[in-house]
């Protein structure tokens, strides 16, 4: 009797254990549908990415050249002053005419005068503020 009633008792503990193996089972295959839809998600979106910026270098470059082309006057034809018939120009020499350039009076600096002290007062004059 006490066997039997053990039996009993270990059978239920299967059932039980089976059932949480069943509501574990059918929460891992949910877990692994959405693990797959995720994936399947990330695949698409790294294609995608992939599509949008596998140019991008050449974009950048192409933009570069852009912003540098507005800059660099590479367009600019200087105008020559040099007579036509001259076709064999190696060098050239400016003359620029300005006004005339004045010299100023030189301003006459007045000498002071140093006056002359006896050595007394040559020695007191090192003890003074302001000298």
């Amino acid at each position: 009797s006490s066997g039997s009633s053990a039996l009993l008792s270990g059978i239920n503990e299967i059932e039980g254990g089976a059932s949480s193996l069943k509501n574990g089972s059918s929460t891992l295959v949910s877990g692994i549908d959405s693990i797959g839809e995720g994936v399947s998600a990330l695949s698409k979106g790294t294609n995608e990415l992939n599509s949008k910026t596998s140019n991008l270098p050449d974009e950048i470059d192409d933009k570069i050249d852009e912003m540098v082309s507005k800059y660099s006057n590479s367009d600019f034809n200087p105008v020559s002053f040099a007579s036509e018939e001259n076709t064999n120009v190696e060098s050239v020499q400016f003359a620029i005419r300005t006004d005339a350039i004045k010299v100023k009076d030189e301003e006459k600096v007045e000498e002071e005068k140093v006056e002359e002290k006896n050595m007394w007062q040559l020695f007191t004059d090192l003890f003074k503020k302001g000298k």
